[in-house]
């Protein structure tokens, strides 16, 4: 029993490993085997873009270090609610200041690559879609369209922060621009799972299957596991300590939190449960969603079984 979920794991950790990258590590960066199908010239533009990204990182890094040196922590948007803002000595609040004027600047570089990034993706996906079904190719229009869209409101959010002179009121706007753009990152990147992977039922396009139809319930019903959660986010150096390979873990900030989570959705409870065991993450759970909402795990267990 063992070796098969090792087996079935090990399939499914090619997939994410090589066609998608984390969140949870702040720059974006495309698969080389994703890069491959691109011409000399995308290839350029998607370099650059990968090096506008890792300005980006040295300029939030540069912010952190201000942070830490002063104890302001200060990591989501609510984080900069008036009344935290003027708890704050005049001292820290002039670091506070100078972090978030880095971290707007390294927001900005994330955006320009995004930008990039996306247009080339998305120009490249007609070419290599012959071997394709007729649902998969409208799997890949749908996360394609879903990414456009996702683009275009972060982007309206970006606009909007323009028009705002106070850094620490610009700034909430850029976190969530950031996160929206990530997420459309990862939707084409599923979509080019499908098409590096046309002879196997990718998870990506399993996940698709699972969240938009069920056959006896017209309820989308799927279980995630929870690996971690924490108020402050996490260094990458923190992750490994509680699961070494980051390629298949998504982040997402929820409630004040951010959750850590293996990034596949599970069809059933059994094959969260097995591939829980599998990780053996201590304090690991599993959690539920219907129709995209979270519910209590027994709730969608009843969904499951009708």
């Amino acid at each position: 029993m063992y070796l098969h979920i090792k087996i079935q794991t090990l399939k499914l950790m090619f997939i994410f490993i090589a066609f998608t990258v984390s969140g949870i590590i702040r720059a974006q960066y495309i698969s080389a085997e994703i890069k491959s199908l691109f011409s000399i010239s995308d290839k350029k533009e998607i370099e650059e873009a990968e090096k506008l990204r890792a300005y980006g990182d040295e300029l939030f890094n540069e912010a952190r270090e201000i942070e830490n040196k002063y104890k302001i922590n200060f990591n989501n948007k609510q984080d900069y609610r008036e009344e935290k803002i003027h708890s704050l000595n005049a001292k820290t609040l002039d670091a506070l200041k100078k972090a978030t004027r880095k971290k707007i600047r390294a927001s900005n570089q994330y955006g320009n690559a995004n930008v990039i990034m996306i247009a080339v993706l998305n120009k490249n996906i007609d070419k290599h879609t012959e071997t394709l079904s007729d649902s998969e190719l409208n799997i890949i229009l749908d996360l394609s369209e879903t990414s456009t869209n996702l683009l275009k409101k972060a982007r309206k959010l970006r606009g909007k922060s323009m028009s705002i002179s106070n850094e620490l009121l610009v700034y909430p706007y850029l976190i969530e621009a950031d996160s929206i753009e990530n997420l459309a990152l990862n939707k084409l990147k599923d979509a080019y799972a499908i098409i590096m992977k046309p002879d196997v039922l990718s998870e990506a396009k399993r996940n698709y299957i699972s969240e938009i139809k069920n056959l006896n319930t017209n309820v989308n019903v799927y279980y995630r596991i929870q690996i971690a959660a924490s108020a402050i986010e996490l260094s990458v150096r923190q992750l490994k300590k509680i699961y070494p390979d980051l390629s298949i873990i998504s982040s997402e900030y929820e409630n004040g939190w951010y959750k850590y989570s293996i990034r596949k959705n599970f069809i059933s409870y059994s094959q969260a449960v097995e591939y829980k065991e599998f990780l053996n993450v201590e304090g690991a759970f599993i959690v539920a969603y219907v129709n995209g909402k979270k519910v209590p795990v027994a709730e969608a267990i009843k969904y499951e079984k009708n």
